[in-house]
């Protein structure tokens, strides 16, 4: 189960590795940096803040998981 922080930082790394991707390809398509820039950020950001609430929602769904037996 992930703390609230590992979900963030999971998300962060994630999300940058995503950003980049569409930056790069934003900018090859249409040469304009600030604009791809900024929607990339808006986007992103409203992504990540996504991501960590679908996160945290499922780890308190019980359904689907397999409980380690007492040692």
């Amino acid at each position: 189960m992930d703390t609230p922080k590992r979900s963030l930082v999971k998300a962060v790394v994630g999300e940058l590795t995503g950003a980049l991707t569409l930056f790069l390809v934003g900018v090859c398509l249409s040469g304009r940096t600030a604009e791809i820039g900024l929607l990339t950020g808006v986007f992103y950001a409203i992504r990540m803040g996504m991501f960590v609430v679908h996160e945290q929602i499922w780890t308190r769904i019980k359904w689907g998981k397999v409980r380690r037996p007492r040692r």
